[in-house]
């Protein structure tokens, strides 16, 4: 089903040729120590899933501290990387994970640190699975893989599936989150909105679980095929993929990225469902799954 994805790896995420021409400085190429293959969630046995649900369930409910001294030093817990995308969008340089070509590499080097955290719970996972949202059949969204969209608990929550245990963490410094983020707003700032929990400022949300207000969702063949095919340049890429926009200026009507996040999570903003929430979108854990889609397989 779909694609298989190849993910060159080492002690860092590196190119597969020398990234440096004659007149550049040297610069620290090698060659990649692995390949990771990365496949689509249904492509995983009924174990193979177990497995992947089961790590992150751990990460959710582990501390970094803690789970470091367990599973080494490459782990995290789940709430770090929420936090660090949410310390990310209020930077006080400027937002350095959305709205201009930093979009795909800042989640990237995300999805890889999350990736490595993943594998050191459980090595024999072996790679992140990705979710093909194209693929119609069977859907993700029920109790086998996601959970249902919309929620079925009382404010819309997940309550289904493998990750029908989250919570949603209430705010604390985000120093106490993700301590080693280079944002210059995370060691001071509290995030989380009025109701205590760790969502943008101005969200009126007070569940305590994941919130889901939209549906399933699909991708047209079309929209995706289009990023792939037209886009020459990496800025015409970025814009076909986060804005729906092809190059030329057609509006393809969805976007391979914000599409799902729209749709999926639902609401209406400043009461947005978890996933499209833009500064913790991460809340739902669907997300690792769509980016590793969205923004490694057409980069």
């Amino acid at each position: 089903m779909g694609f298989v994805l190849l993910a060159a790896v080492g002690t860092a995420a590196l190119p597969a040729t020398p990234c440096c021409g004659t007149s550049c400085p040297s610069c620290p190429w090698r060659a990649p120590d692995e390949v990771r293959v990365r496949r689509e969630v249904r492509d995983l046995s009924a174990t193979e899933w177990q497995r992947v649900t089961n790590a992150m369930n751990t990460m959710k409910r582990v501390a970094t501290t803690n789970g470091q001294a367990t599973y080494g030093a490459a782990y995290r817990s789940y709430d770090y990387f929420t936090a660090k995308h949410y310390a990310a969008c209020i930077d006080a340089r400027g937002n350095g994970a959305h709205y201009g070509p930093q979009f795909a590499t800042w989640h990237a080097a995300l999805g890889l640190e999350f990736e490595r955290a993943l594998l050191a719970v459980d090595p024999a996972i072996e790679a992140l699975p990705y979710w093909d949202a194209s693929e119609t059949s069977p859907s993700v969204f029920g109790g086998t893989y996601f959970g249902s969209a919309p929620g079925l608990g009382e404010e819309y929550d997940v309550v289904d599936g493998p990750f029908r245990s989250w919570r949603v963490p209430q705010h604390k410094a985000l120093a106490d989150y993700a301590p080693n983020t280079s944002s210059r707003s995370a060691s001071t700032a509290v995030a989380g909105n009025s109701a205590g929990y760790l969502r943008r400022p101005d969200s009126f949300i007070s569940a305590k679980g994941v919130v889901r207000f939209g549906g399933d969702y699909v991708l047209r063949d079309d929209v995706f095929w289009r990023c792939v095919d037209e886009p020459t340049t990496f800025l015409e890429w970025h814009r076909c993929v986060d804005l729906g926009e092809a190059p030329g200026g057609d509006n393809l009507g969805d976007s391979i990225h914000n599409g799902a996040h729209a749709l999926i999570g639902g609401g209406t903003s400043p009461a947005d469902g978890d996933f499209s929430d833009a500064f913790t979108s991460l809340n739902d854990p669907v997300f690792f799954f769509h980016h590793f889609c969205s923004t490694t397989l057409i980069h």
